[in-house]
């Protein structure tokens, strides 16, 4: 007869991140610049930096230059 003796190696060595300082440097420094990125976008470019826009200033700054023409007199019927 035959006997099989297997054991099932352990680890003992340290795995992941905590194996390597450089890579949990390098994960850190790209978490700190998207948060910086995010930040910076939210302030920018955020709702309140938005300005109000409604119908009666679109109407103001676009259509009554154009009505007030000369080329806009003449062409109208």
């Amino acid at each position: 007869m035959f006997q099989i003796n297997f054991t099932l190696p352990r680890r003992h060595r340290k795995t992941g991140m905590s194996k390597n300082p450089l890579a949990r440097e390098v994960i850190l420094a790209l978490c700190v610049k998207l948060a910086i990125i995010i930040a910076a976008a939210f302030f920018v470019f955020g709702p309140g930096q938005r300005p109000k826009v409604d119908a009666g200033g679109v109407q103001a700054r676009l259509i009554e230059p154009f009505s007030q023409s000369p080329l806009a007199r003449t062409i109208s019927p």
